[in-house]
């Protein structure tokens, strides 16, 4: 009887660790699983003509057009975003020169992920850095549309990316073409 309660006992932790392991891949899971479009009734649309490409974010979120960008700013602070077009289509040029552009805040780069976003080829990496004390992430995004991409950066402080992560995506699985 003893074995058998000593048997229970040693699954029971085994089945709290499968548990926890698949709770964690089912969270970083594919960047493609992390797109889950979210109702939009109350978001306000924005659009660059020169990557022929539109996305929507919450109506409270502040938004500035800076040097051919749009920068958005949600009450909350974080996730800071920023859209803007690059001539040409997916191009390891445009990810080279982005990394080398930010080189001087981001210290690491993961590997890049393909996946589609509304059907259209994306590149999707992050960066991780730090600066007088402040650790962050980068999350950017390279979204084909043929003539020209849209690139969109996500800034979101180390200690906030399980909450403005989310967010970040949810407002990405919004872009569609035009």
């Amino acid at each position: 009887m003893i074995s058998a309660i000593n048997r229970g006992r040693k699954s029971g932790k085994v089945s709290l660790v499968l548990l926890a392991m698949a709770l964690l891949f089912s969270y970083c899971g594919s960047a493609q699983n992390r797109l889950q479009r979210p109702d939009t009734s109350s978001w306000t649309l924005y659009r660059i003509q020169e990557a022929s490409a539109q996305w929507m974010t919450p109506a409270d979120w502040n938004a500035t057009s800076k040097d051919a960008a749009i920068e958005l700013d949600p009450p909350e602070r974080y996730p800071a975003m920023r859209f803007a077009a690059v001539d040409g289509g997916l191009r390891l040029s445009h990810k080279a020169a982005l990394e080398k552009e930010m080189n001087d805040m981001i210290s690491f780069w993961t590997p890049v992920e393909k996946l589609k976003v509304n059907g259209m080829d994306t590149w999707f990496w992050t960066g991780r850095g730090g600066n007088a004390g402040l650790r962050y992430e980068l999350h950017v995004w390279l979204i084909d549309r043929g003539n020209a991409s849209l690139v969109v950066l996500a800034f979101i402080p180390e200690e906030q990316v399980p909450t403005a992560g989310p967010v970040a995506w949810s407002v990405v699985s919004t872009i569609e073409g035009y």
